[in-house]
């Protein structure tokens, strides 16, 4: 077994080049949040998205005048960014305590879900409508519990149709998990269940956002289940990589299956490079050198059959470099790949030896703590993100910007 680790610990010194940081970006802290008033949301958490006005729109999980959570705009000027709370949750028919990022469609309409509350408090789906006097809230979606989901975590996507998908980690027809689907029409939405989890070779406990690629397919990852073997047994699986394809109905395929080693408990947020390689990161797994678990940045590369091919492009180390990669990688034209982590936001760049890692900023108190999500990439090659935690205003966290060194 000790000779199995090492060869793992050189696998990933070869695929990697020294951590460093003499290519460490600005970091602006754009906005402070405070739970200190009821005027203010508290701990941002998700991806930030932005309109073709480079106005940035997120969600908080507390805070607002309900304590529930909000949708806020920051909005860039001369003097600074200004922060605009869209909507305050009431954990009642409207939900609360949203806990992903948010979809903006190409009417300017913003999409999301609540954790809990609804009809049934087991979660929502939502939209938030722009008008002249302001935003308008809807109700799209109340989950009704164990027959088709609960207590939805990731972002929404939205097809051609406009019809949304999304995944729930609990309920279905074996309680582990969903794949949903709500389909809009002149009376409502209606939602259809696409795929209940076993926790077989299908994985279970789907926690993150769906990627759609332009056949209509789906594809996203299962916390846990597959593998359940060694390591993988503590966890319940060590989860899966998985595509459903539309069809005669929707049929599904495990693309692949984790197995500590390599990679365990992917979260969703994958995204394409244009050769059809799929990139993500788990927030467990690997040859820690800290004798624990400290996650990886993967590549999937398509193959005729199951499983793809996966390259482990870096192994954390729970050093300088962080652990527990945040579950959505963003990709620059280059190829050039950035993410967040417990500690740090990080590249990830392409060469001729392998991949080389670079922490851009470390997060230590003032300038935030604790990222929440994944970055948002610019056409300048700025960054975006938000920490759930640290700033100046009682810990409430930050959304913050990243510019690159030549600017």
């Amino acid at each position: 077994m000790k000779t199995h680790f090492s060869r793992l610990a050189l696998l990933a010194a070869a695929l990697t080049l020294a951590s460093t940081c003499s290519a460490q970006y600005t970091e602006t802290v754009l906005h402070d949040f405070s739970d200190l008033t009821t005027t203010d949301g508290s701990g941002p958490v998700g991806n930030l998205i932005a309109d073709a006005r480079g106005n940035l729109y997120g969600v908080t999980l507390g805070g607002g005048t309900e304590l529930h959570g909000t949708v806020y705009e920051l909005s860039p000027s001369a003097g600074g960014w200004t922060e605009t709370i869209l909507y305050n949750f009431t954990n009642n028919g409207d939900g609360g305590f949203p806990s992903a990022g948010l979809l903006l469609d190409s009417a300017g309409n913003l999409y999301g879900t609540t954790e809990v509350g609804g009809a049934n408090f087991n979660g929502t789906v939502y939209e938030l409508s722009p008008s002249a006097t302001g935003w308008t809230y809807s109700t799209l979606y109340s989950f009704q519990g164990k027959p088709d989901g609960y207590f939805p975590l990731g972002s929404l996507v939205m097809d051609a149709s406009g019809a949304l998908y999304g995944t729930t980690p609990l309920g279905g027809a074996n309680d582990l998990g969903t794949i949903f689907k709500l389909t809009p029409s002149s009376t409502g939405w209606t939602e259809s269940i696409l795929h209940s989890f076993t926790g077989g070779a299908d994985g279970s406990d789907p926690r993150g956002s769906l990627t759609l690629d332009s056949s209509g397919r789906l594809y996203g990852a299962a916390a846990t289940g597959g593998n359940t073997n060694g390591s993988c047994a503590s966890l319940g699986g060590c989860g899966v990589v998985f595509r459903l394809s539309p069809g005669g109905g929707w049929h599904f395929s495990t693309l692949y299956t984790f197995g500590f080693t390599r990679g365990a408990f992917p979260n969703g947020g994958l995204i394409f490079d244009a050769s059809g390689n799929l990139y993500g990161s788990t927030t467990l797994g690997g040859p820690c050198t800290r004798k624990q678990s400290c996650g990886v940045v993967y590549r999937l590369s398509p193959s005729a059959s199951a499983p793809w091919k996966l390259t482990v492009l870096y192994f954390f180390k729970g050093y300088a470099d962080g652990n527990g990669p945040q579950p959505s990688l963003a990709m620059d034209p280059g190829g050039n790949l950035f993410g967040a982590d417990g500690s740090a936001a990080f590249e990830l760049s392409p060469g001729s030896s392998g991949w080389s890692f670079n922490v851009l900023t470390e997060f230590t108190g003032t300038n935030g703590l604790y990222p929440g999500g994944g970055l948002l990439l610019d056409s300048s090659g700025n960054l975006y993100g938000v920490t759930g935690s640290g700033g100046t205003n009682n810990s409430s966290g930050v959304a913050y910007e990243l510019s690159p060194p030549s600017k």
